[in-house]
């Protein structure tokens, strides 16, 4: 059964009606669907043109900036001099009259975003030197040799921890590079200042370090240490070159002690991996929520006690692929 349409006054079947015929009576077709003639005319005219009456998707609005200055935009944003200046301070140097929104969608593009730049110490030129010749000296040592070593080093926690806010433009994996991270100062007030050691399967007691450490304390906290935990047989001490730690009446009493020592390179916490259990130790803490230092002291020996040995066990396991990356960054410093 056909479908009949009115043209005009005659009812017609739908298959006889030809767009001239919709043309020519438009102003009855734009009165009967309530539009204009020209609405008709176009809707037509458009399916003449390409065969459908959908919209044609919109060039939307002219792009702001041209290639050249997109360039320009990156290269300003991976510049030593603007990689860490905030949005409006590079968009005025960029010079383009556009929003900051605008221009992180720019560097978005080309796959730019600003990220948290890590904290680690600053590497001078005899540091990098005797990293690499430390981790040289010692590509070839197996697990056995590391689960001998008794990894020590003291750690204040702060009441407050303040977090940095700072953000750089980089790529991906360039969190390293040396001109893109943050310089670590020691903290002052307000805090808890501990000292601990672990080992391949133990850990000593949490020491609470009521003063600054000195030599004459730093030998009271060793002379503490033998005293009341058994380190693992014919064991080597790892401790950071700390002034207190290179004192002659430290290096004296270690001596008179008979405990061998492991050579260490300055400026190299990324090699200690007790510095991923004070990391550890303080996440714990800081979701109990100390109110004071006396909670702060109590909640750090809880916590210390509870720390699952296979992790500290795993940490040790892990120290030739640290000393793969410093081989592999030069000396520089590496993701631990």
């Amino acid at each position: 059964m056909h479908e009949n349409v009115y043209v005009g006054k005659l009812l017609v079947p739908i298959e006889w009606v030809t767009l001239s015929e919709v043309l020519f009576f438009r102003t009855l077709f734009a009165r009967v669907f309530h539009v204009c003639t020209a609405t008709v005319h176009n809707v037509v005219n458009s399916f003449v043109r390409r065969g459908t009456v959908t919209r044609q998707k919109g060039s939307g609005r002219p792009r702001k900036t041209t290639p050249r200055s997109d360039r320009l935009l990156v290269r300003l944003a991976r510049s030593r001099l603007y990689n860490r200046v905030s949005c409006p301070l590079l968009r005025l140097r960029w010079g383009e009259q556009v929003s900051s929104s605008t221009l992180r969608r720019r560097l978005k593009e080309a796959n730019i975003r600003q990220f948290k730049p890590p904290i680690k110490p600053f590497l001078s030129g005899p540091n990098i030197e005797a990293r690499l010749h430390w981790a040289m000296r010692r590509v070839m040592w197996r697990l056995p040799m590391y689960r001998r070593i008794v990894w020590t080093d003291e750690s204040r926690f702060r009441l407050f921890k303040n977090d940095a806010r700072s953000r750089v433009w980089r790529f991906r994996g360039e969190r390293y590079r040396p001109d893109l991270m943050l310089h670590s100062n020691h903290s002052q007030g307000g805090s808890v200042h501990v000292w601990g050691a672990f080992w391949y399967g133990g850990r000593s007691d949490l020491q609470i370090l009521q003063r600054n450490v000195t030599g004459e304390v730093y030998c009271r906290v060793i002379t503490t240490f033998l005293e009341r935990n058994n380190p693992p047989n014919d064991w080597i001490l790892q401790q950071d070159n700390a002034p207190a730690h290179t004192s002659q009446v430290v290096m004296g009493h270690l001596d008179e002690l008979r405990v061998r020592r492991l050579p260490w390179p300055s400026k190299s916490p990324d090699l200690n991996p007790i510095e991923h259990v004070w990391e550890f130790l303080g996440r714990k803490v800081m979701k109990r929520g100390p109110e004071n230092l006396d909670q702060l002291s109590i909640f750090l020996r809880e916590e210390w006690a509870l720390i699952p040995q296979n992790y500290l066990d795993h940490l040790v396991e892990g120290m030739p692929r640290r000393i793969q990356a410093v081989i592999e960054a030069d000396g520089g410093n590496t993701k631990y």
